[in-house]
């Protein structure tokens, strides 16, 4: 069936791997499946997986949505699939996930969610790290609530804070208005008439001086 788009082994003994006998080594039973070049989801929920079976999964090429659940996996599994380049769903729920596995994971380029649900060891920080760093993922966890709640009253307190400093600046400087207020300036050009300033406008250089008086600054350079 090589157009097959779905695989679903939720729910069974799989383990990934087969023995001809007792003693003999293992074969693992995934790679096969790569010959599906359309497969899109593969759901492995609830199933005997270990970790030393997932490298397989990470090269087929189409897998788009990934679902493992086991009690047998955990962080070199995760690992694994660094490298499934297509991958943009990952669940990896229930698995024995730890705080560093998690931080130590290197999502592939196009995974837009990542579902940690049921994975009990990880906690609120290591997710919180997690998510800092590659924001463009979303994470899903029993713990995601809580820290979304807690993310919402600091950005509250941060806004609280802008604001009271805001007020105060605008206080300090309706404060300074106010001292300005009783200060007065003056023109020293209303001393002159109109004919004396057109005189004013002839002078250059050194010569600044208008019937013996010095000229203020202001008519120093006028245009």
């Amino acid at each position: 069936m090589p157009s097959l788009r779905v695989i679903d082994l939720t729910h069974t003994n799989i383990k990934g791997f087969t023995r001809v006998e007792a003693n003999s080594e293992k074969t693992l039973s995934m790679p096969p499946l790569e010959c599906l070049i359309y497969l899109e989801s593969l759901y492995l929920e609830d199933t005997a997986l270990a970790d030393e079976v997932i490298p397989p999964l990470a090269s087929f090429r189409a897998l788009k949505y990934l679902y493992l659940k086991s009690d047998f996996l955990s962080d070199p599994a995760l690992h694994a699939l660094s490298s499934a380049s297509n991958l943009i769903h990952l669940g990896f729920c229930g698995n024995v996930l730890s705080n560093s596995g998690l931080l130590q994971f290197v999502p592939p380029t196009q995974l837009r969610v990542l579902d940690l649900s049921g994975c009990w060891i990880l906690t609120g920080d290591a997710i919180s790290k997690f998510c800092r760093h590659h924001p463009k993922i979303e994470v899903r966890h029993e713990l995601m609530e809580e820290l979304q709640q807690n993310r919402v009253g600091t950005s509250q307190v941060h806004k609280s804070k802008q604001l009271l400093h805001s007020k105060a600046k605008t206080v300090n400087i309706s404060v300074d208005a106010s001292r300005l207020s009783g200060i007065s300036f003056v023109d020293e050009r209303i001393k002159y008439s109109r004919e004396e300033l057109m005189n004013i406008q002839d002078l250059t250089g050194s010569n600044l001086v208008l019937n013996g008086v010095q000229l203020p600054p202001e008519l120093r350079r006028m245009e």
